[in-house]
């Protein structure tokens, strides 16, 4: 890249290597551009609800996860609730989890639904699974609500395709439109 014997012209001789740029075309502009990101100009996938289902959607918590566990039976309903304050009711049987190495496998019978990004843990699996899980919850008929495990605290080691987890770990989080679970509490029983 770097020019150091006969320059350009004949007889011109670089002493000091260089680099050969070139300038850039000028372009006119007839309109000023704003200092403000017009509506619809970032990219779709760049949107917080860019993943979300047509059902109200939420990514759980570990700790809401292992009292899902305890929680969860037949005609179960609970209550969800983020950090800041935003709750909603979930009857379980119309429900869809969405797990991740089978760490809720044990619940179930008492979902809609139930799918597993990855059985062995597998994250680069996940991701090709991901957009296919989310469309096929939202199409059982009756599905309420949508849970996911929240994979972004899975400890890496051990895990395959584990370069992969932050950016699964997005496209879950946008699904979820940004709503973590952070408590779950049994609401009342739920009629069939």
């Amino acid at each position: 890249d770097a020019l150091t014997e006969k320059g350009w012209m004949e007889g011109t001789v670089i002493s000091t290597p260089v680099r050969a740029t070139r300038k850039p075309k000028s372009v006119e502009v007839e309109e000023p551009i704003p200092a403000e990101p017009v509506k619809g100009s970032v990219a779709p996938g760049q949107e917080l609800k860019h993943y979300a289902p047509d059902a109200d959607t939420w990514l759980i918590s570990p700790t809401v996860a292992d009292s899902l566990m305890n929680l969860a039976g037949p005609n179960a309903s609970v209550e969800l609730k983020t950090d800041g304050g935003e709750t909603s009711n979930m009857e379980c049987n119309k429900a869809v989890l969405i797990d991740f190495k089978g760490s809720l496998s044990n619940v179930k019978p008492y979902f809609k639904g139930y799918y597993d990004l990855s059985l062995q843990g597998d994250v680069t699996e996940a991701a090709r699974l991901v957009f296919e899980t989310l469309r096929k919850a939202e199409k059982i008929e009756g599905v309420e609500t949508v849970l996911i495990v929240d994979i972004s605290t899975k400890v890496s080691n051990g895990l395959m395709g584990r370069e992969h987890l932050p950016a699964v770990a997005d496209r879950l989080y946008r699904a979820a439109s940004g709503k973590i679970a952070a408590t779950i509490h049994k609401h009342s029983s739920a009629s069939s």
